[in-house]
This record gives structure tokens, C-alpha cells and sequence, in this order.
């Protein structure tokens, strides 16, 4: 969202903290509806189409005319906008809609605190998705691009590790207060029946009691989940549904309707408070079955009114002994739980080192600073909060010990010390196997499926993957389902399944898109689009990249940030638009040196671009301290660079006939210590050593570069086989070895349509072989596949 504030009439809008005010009084509108308001301020300077407004918006193409007249009938009708002469919002006939009301436009205040609750649709309300503790895709994967080798999806599994970490708040259990039940309700027939608690409505707002709105609401679920025994949506998505204000005061049957086909809830409460001198007063609204009870409860407090309505709810579903009464400290755990739940999490943290001392040693506290410190990137820290709540210490409540387990176990994935992250997850399997903890059970066995794929027991990892579904889908936990699909997704990949993977990726973005997750949404198509750059599918890479491209800037997390443009940037590389690649750089990649701040993914594409316009002398000049950067890469897949860095060096070395230098490189890449994730270094050495070879006239050049192709020849990553295509070639013509210059042209023929080293290639061969036809065919192929390369320059290097 935009760093504007905008004003017209009465009204004042900021979008980047979701407030729409009249008069200064925040005025409440239908998430979709902000939406569509705030796209059409923005571009107030033309009319936009409904089609980019529906993709701006939902994400998808198929929203009907119908849903998107509704919700901006709700805009105007907030706006009081509803006349026959359209004064904001004008219908565009045949095209679209028009901001049209005059607006005068200031720069939002850059330091302003926004309220852990401030309004925000299911996108902005998930840009942080608090954390979990369990895995959410593989800590390696198959070699989804000759260039970037395995760890491409590498680095976004362990960045998935921390993001589809899902909240988790352990609510130790609370005693009884008086209850006012206004009318019964219905007990639940099944416990299979999914609850529903939306935020609470409160009848007037302010910065100290913001937190109520999802504290309150959380606290609520808690209760029906740990006490009633029942499934309930996880708080965190909720708040990705319906956002952080909800939609407490919409009570349609169409809205409900949507609210439970999205959610699968046949339960939905609707809370709503009100204080006033003589303390809180909480009522519950439950629909259920097609119709609605409402039960009340007052307190000198927003939680003690909660509980007291809940109470009274619980009674009716049949719980017979009440909870413990609440703790001193149980307001200030919903505070910082509110903060989670819009990802605010620099809010939580200071909410929590603003406590006494002995709070923050309560395990509670622990688990929800470890679980800041994963998401924001500080993984020691958060190990040293987990370490001392992996226990058998049964005085430690059960869910808090497996959340550290779980913690731990991300946090082993991430450095790849799968052994440590097994038997952290061994040890949250066993802790919790035979309870009601379905959601942390599931996180385990997925978190272990991970592991077993990381070490290609792909058996052992559907199996743990299998078990994770059955238990997340008891849950009711469709965003961990999700992440499931990401982590067989990339077990597909790792086992060189591409097509299945990328299948695996589609079936999960769907569910993280209408829930609004985006860091999850963003390591999905991460990964999709090296896997589809392994395809060569350079149509559908440039797609998927652009869609992340424009999610990426509202992520806290810098890492992933800097990961997911660089994915973009490789996928411009390939399809030679340079100097976007060089733009991305210069804005994602501030301080290329600072091995902790940078991504080296940008400083090899930085090199290969030279390398494209054709300065071997600078490639070669750039070298050495190219290689020394990767060499000193903070993470795995900066390292797994290092043999493509060396063959980019090798190949301007070469080329300038510099075969000594060459072979000074190709002995420091066979010297280097092994990464584990640089898994394309023996196809990278063969094909160095081949062109070593061409170089020096060795008759054995033709015979290394045959064993080259063949170990690719199958393989169904084909960026593998382009890449040997695009070694091999100058030699097959040199020597004119027709026979496997015929043989090659056939194994690229279809990479070639799409890829630009593939139809220079094939132009070659055809053009060798004696095709004219098919090498002009090519050619042109060559030119339209260019982009700002110059297939002249680089036919004759």
C-alpha cells in the first residue's frame, strides 16, 4: 500500500495503515471494499479496467461482475456516494471504474506507530504471518536450473522454515466467572464440527484497548479450543480471511455463507463489547445450523467479560468442570499476541522486554520471543529461548515444550543438521502423538518429512507428509495443508519431477492466496520459478516472478526479500533484459561485499551480465574477487554458487584465449571444499574441463563433451542439457562433427523455441548440417529471444 495519505470531503484515507476516517472518526468498511478504494485513489489519474482491478485486489481472474459490484457498492455506500450522479466512485460503461472526487494527497508520517488492530484486508494482515515453528518446504531440492543447481529452492526452504512457522499461543487454563446466558444453543453434534471466532467488535475504539480487538477474540478460541475440545480456525487465520477488524458487523447470510465455504466452519462466533463505568460487558453471537444464540458476560476487564460469555458457551456444549481463572499476566500474553497476529512483530518484542523479569521467564513469554526472534532472522537467539523448554519436564505445559521442539528443529533444518532436526522432531512426535494437539502434530510430522526428503528418503518423507495431512486436516488447518503441498511440491523437484512439483506449488498458491499469506504465498512461487526455469519455461518463469516481484516489498523479512528478487533477476537474465537485472541489483543488493546483507546470487549475475555484452577482459579482471565472494557466502546458496561463478570465469578466460588462467580456475573449483548444495559442480567441471580441452586440441575434447551429454541427455531438468548444448556447440562446429551435431539439434529442439542459448545453438547446427532453412528459422528465433544481446557479437565469440 501506498505511503500517501489522501483526502476528499470529509474523508481521510491511509492506506499503508488501512484507516479510512470521516471527521476523524474511523469509520469501518468491508475489507475487499477498502481495497478497491484505496487502488482507485491511487491511480486516480485514469480510469481503471475491471479486470486490473480484480487482479489488483483478488488476485484472481475469476471474480464475477456481481462480487465486484457488491463490494464497491459497499465502498460508496460508506462514502454515502450512492446518488445517481457519481461523485468518488464512476462506472467507466463497457471498461471499468474512475476515482473522479477532487483529493488532496500528503506523505504518511514515516515514524507513526500503527495499532497492532488497525484495519487491514487478508494481503496486509499476513505480510508477517506470525511465525511457526514447523517446516513449511525442504531444505534442499532437485537442481531446478543448470545455473543455479539445487539450492535455487535451497534458499527459500530455509527461509520457509521460519515463515510457515504458524502461530501458536499456549493459554494455561483459568477459573470461573459469573455468567449471563441470554438463550441456548445447539451442542455441537461432532467434534469434526470447525469454529469460527471473528475479532471482536467493539463499540468504541481506542489506542489503549485496540489489542482487545484480537486479543480478546484469540483468548476466546482458545477456550473452545483447549477446553471444549473443539476444532477451531487458528487466530492467525482468521486475521488472514477477514483481516484484523474483521467482520464483525456484517451479518448477511451471503457474507457468512462465503465466510464458512472458506473457512469450513459450521460455527461461526461473532464477539462484541462494550465498557462503561461499571467495567466490560462481552457478547458471544454464534450461528450455527442456520440460526443464531447469543450469550453475554461482564467483567471489570475485557478478558474476565470474555471468558465470563465463554463460559457460558462452554456450559452449552457440554463442558463440565470450568477453567482455571485468569492470571495477572494473561493480558498482557493477548497484548503481545494481538501484536502476532498482524505480524507487528516489533510490537510483540517490545511488549515482551518491556515485562518484569519473571515474566519473561514464564514459558509462555519464552515461546513467543523465540518465535519473534526465528521470523525476524536472529535463529541463535531463538534457539537459546527453545533450548530450555525442549523438556521432560511435565511442569512445563505439553504444548509449549513441542512448539520448542518444533522451533528447534526448523531452526536444525536451516543450518542442514538433519540429524539434530530429526530428533528434535522425533521428540515432538512423541510428546504429542496420542493427544488433542492435532496442528502441532502435524507440524511435526511435516517438519520430519522435510528432514527425510532433504536426505532423499522420499519413501520415509510421503510417508511423514502423509501423516501430517490426516492430522492438519483434522485440524482444520488449511494454510499448514498448504505448506504441505509446498513441501511435496519440493520433494517432487528433488527427485527431479518437475512437472509434479510445480503441480504440488499450483495446488498450495490458490489456498495461500484467498488466506492472504503472503510470505508462504512468496516461497511457493520462489520455488515455482526455478523449477519452471529448469523446464526452460521461460514464459511462464517471466509470470510467476513478476507476480512475486510485486508482493515482495511489504515482507519484513530482508533475506527472503533479496531471495525473491534475485529469483526475478535471474529470470530477467535469462530472457536478456540486462539492465532490469542491473536495476534489481542496485536496489535489492545494496552492499554486494557484506556477505550477511547481500545476496551473492546478485554479484554472479552482476559478472554474467558483463559477460552477455561481451567485456571478457572485465569477467576475467572480476574474477577473483568474485570467486573470494561466493567463497565467503553466509548461507548454503550463496555457496552453491561457486561453480558456476568459476565456469563464467573459465569461459571469458577461454575466450580470450587465456588457457592457463582457465585451467588456474577449473584446479580452484576441483580444490574447493564440497557444499553441499552445489550440486551442478560435476557437470560444471566436465564441461570446463571439455573446453580446456577444445582449447589445447585435445582429441579427447569431443569424447569429454560426449560424457557430458550423456549424463544429461535424460535428465528432465533440460536447463541442464541447454547448458551443455551451449558449451559443445563451437566444438561440434569446429570439428564438424556431424553426426553429433545432428544428435544434439534433436535433444534441444524444444528447449530452443523458448530459450535463447538453445535456438543460437541449434541455428548453428542446423547451419553445419547443411539445413539453411531450419538455420534462418532459427536465427530469427535467435533475434526474438534476444532481448538486449546481440546474437552477432555472441555467435563470433
Amino acid at each position: 500500500m501506498s505511503g500517501k495519505i489522501y483526502r476528499f470531503g470529509r474523508f481521510r484515507l491511509d492506506p499503508r495503515s488501512r484507516e479510512l476516517r470521516a471527521d476523524d472518526a474511523l469509520v469501518s468498511m468491508p475489507p475487499k471494499s477498502f481495497d478497491c478504494l484505496a487502488y482507485l485513489v491511487e491511480h486516480r489519474d485514469r480510469a481503471v479496467g475491471r479486470d486490473e482491478l480484480i487482479s489488483a485486489v483478488w488476485g484472481a481472474a475469476d471474480v464475477s461482475d456481481h462480487s465486484l459490484a457488491q463490494t464497491l457498492l459497499r465502498a460508496r455506500q460508506v462514502l454515502g456516494d450512492t446518488g445517481a450522479e457519481r461523485t468518488m466512485i464512476r462506472t467507466v460503461p463497457r471498461f471499468g471504474h474512475r476515482w473522479v472526487a477532487a483529493t488532496d494527497v500528503a506523505d504518511a508520517d514515516p515514524t507513526a506507530t500503527i495499532a497492532p488492530v488497525a484495519a487491514t484486508d487478508a494481503d496486509a494482515a499476513v505480510v508477517a504471518a506470525p511465525p511457526a515453528e514447523s517446516s513449511s518446504a525442504l531444505p534442499r531440492a532437485a537442481a531446478p536450473s543448470g545455473r543455479r543447481a539445487r539450492a535455487a529452492v535451497a534458499a527459500s526452504i530455509a527461509l520457509a522454515l521460519v515463515a510457515t512457522a504458524v502461530f501458536f499461543a499456549y493459554r494455561d487454563r483459568i477459573a470461573p466467572v459469573a455468567t449471563v446466558v441470554k438463550t441456548a444453543v445447539k451442542t455441537a453434534e461432532s467434534t469434526d464440527d470447525v469454529f469460527v471466532v471473528m475479532p471482536v467488535n467493539l463499540a468504541e475504539t481506542s489506542i489503549d484497548m485496540a489489542w482487545v480487538r484480537l486479543g480478546a477474540m484469540d483468548y476466546i478460541a482458545t477456550l473452545l479450543r483447549d477446553d471444549a475440545k473443539r476444532h477451531v480456525l487458528p487466530s492467525d487465520q482468521v486475521v488472514s480471511v477477514v483481516g484484523a477488524s474483521g467482520r464483525a458487523a456484517s451479518r448477511d447470510d451471503a457474507d457468512l455463507g462465503r465466510l464458512a465455504v472458506l473457512t469450513g466452519a459450521s460455527w461461526i462466533v461473532i464477539p462484541r463489547a462494550t465498557s462503561s463505568g461499571d467495567g466490560w460487558r462481552v457478547a458471544l453471537d454464534v450461528y450455527h445450523g442456520g440460526g443464531m444464540r447469543t450469550y453475554e458476560g461482564a467483567g471489570e476487564a475485557p478478558l474476565p467479560a470474555s471468558r465470563a460469555a465463554a463460559l457460558a458457551l462452554l456450559a452449552e456444549l457440554g463442558v463440565g468442570e470450568p477453567p482455571p481463572g485468569l492470571r495477572p499476566d494473561d493480558e498482557l500474553l493477548q497484548r503481545v499476541d494481538a501484536a502476532l497476529l498482524v505480524g507487528d512483530l516489533d510490537a510483540s518484542r517490545r511488549l515482551i522486554e518491556a515485562a518484569p523479569e519473571t515474566t519473561r521467564a514464564d514459558p509462555r513469554f519464552r515461546t513467543r520471543a523465540g518465535m519473534v526472534a526465528l521470523r525476524q532472522g536472529r535463529p541463535a537467539e531463538a534457539e537459546a529461548l527453545y533450548r530450555p523448554l525442549a523438556t521432560d519436564d511435565a511442569t512445563i505445559p505439553l504444548a509449549v515444550r513441542v512448539a520448542a521442539y518444533n522451533g528447534l528443529g526448523a531452526i536444525a533444518v536451516g543450518r542442514l543438521d538433519h540429524a539434530a532436526a530429526q530428533a528434535a522432531y522425533d521428540k515432538a512426535i512423541a510428546l504429542v502423538k496420542n493427544t488433542d494437539e492435532q496442528r502441532l502434530l502435524g507440524r511435526a510430522y511435516m517438519g520430519r518429512g522435510v528432514v527425510h526428503a532433504a536426505r532423499n528418503e522420499f519413501t520415509d518423507a510421503m510417508a511423514d507428509f502423509g501423516l501430517a495431512r490426516i492430522a492438519l486436516t483434522r485440524a482444520g488447518d488449511r494454510i499448514n495443508t498448504a505448506s504441505l503441498e509446498i513441501n511435496v511440491g519440493m520433494a517432487e523437484v528433488n527427485r527431479g519431477r518437475l512437472v509434479d512439483g510445480i503441480a504440488a506449488f499450483d495446488r498450495a498458491i490458490p489456498i495461500l492466496t484467498s488466506f492472504g499469506v503472503r510470505d508462504q504465498l512468496l516461497i511457493s512461487l520462489h520455488n515455482k520459478i526455478y523449477a519452471q526455469l529448469g523446464l526452460v519455461d521461460q514464459p511462464g518463469a517471466l509470470a510467476t516472478s513478476e507476480r512475486a516481484i510485486e508482493l515482495v516489498d511489504k515482507l519484513a523479512n530482508a533475506a527472503m526479500v533479496r531471495r525473491v528478487a534475485a529469483a526475478r533477476a535471474r529470470v530477467l537474465f535469462n530472457a536478456g533484459r540486462l539492465r532490469e537485472v542491473e536495476a534489481l541489483a542496485a536496489r535489492y543488493d545494496e552492499q554486494p561485499d557484506d556477505p550477511a546483507a547481500s545476496d551473492t546470487e546478485f554479484g554472479v549475475l552482476r559478472v554474467l551480465v558483463v559477460a552477455e555484452r561481451g567485456d571478457d577482459a572485465a569477467v576475467d579482471a572480476r574474477g577473483d574477487a568474485l570467486m573470494a565472494r561466493v567463497e565467503r557466502s553466509a548461507d548454503m546458496t550463496g555457496q552453491a554458487l561457486l561453480s558456476e561463478a568459476c565456469y563464467a570465469v573459465v569461459e571469458a578466460a577461454l575466450r580470450l584465449r587465456r588457457i592457463d588462467r582457465a585451467e588456474a580456475v577449473l584446479y580452484r573449483l576441483r580444490t574447493a571444499p564440497p557444499a553441499p548444495e552445489d550440486l551442478n559442480r560435476p557437470l560444471y567441471l566436465a564441461l570446463a574441463d571439455a573446453q580446456i580441452r577444445a582449447a589445447r586440441k585435445d582429441p579427447g575434447a569431443s569424447d569429454a563433451f560426449e560424457a557430458a551429454f550423456k549424463s544429461v541427455e535424460d535428465d528432465s531438468v533440460l536447463e541442464r542439457l541447454v547448458l551443455v548444448a551451449s558449451a559443445w556447440t563451437p566444438t561440434l562446429v569446429a570439428t564438424n562433427d556431424k553426426v553429433r551435431a545432428s544428435r544434439l539439434s534433436s535433444a534441444i529442439a524444444a528447449p530452443a523455441a523458448r530459450d535463447y542459448r538453445a535456438a543460437r545453438a541449434i541455428a548453428s547446427l542446423y547451419r553445419m548440417t547443411g539445413f539453411a532453412e531450419l538455420a534462418a528459422d532459427a536465427d530469427n528465433k535467435t533475434r526474438a529471444l534476444a532481448g538486449e544481446r546481440d546474437p552477432e557479437q555472441t555467435a563470433s565469440r
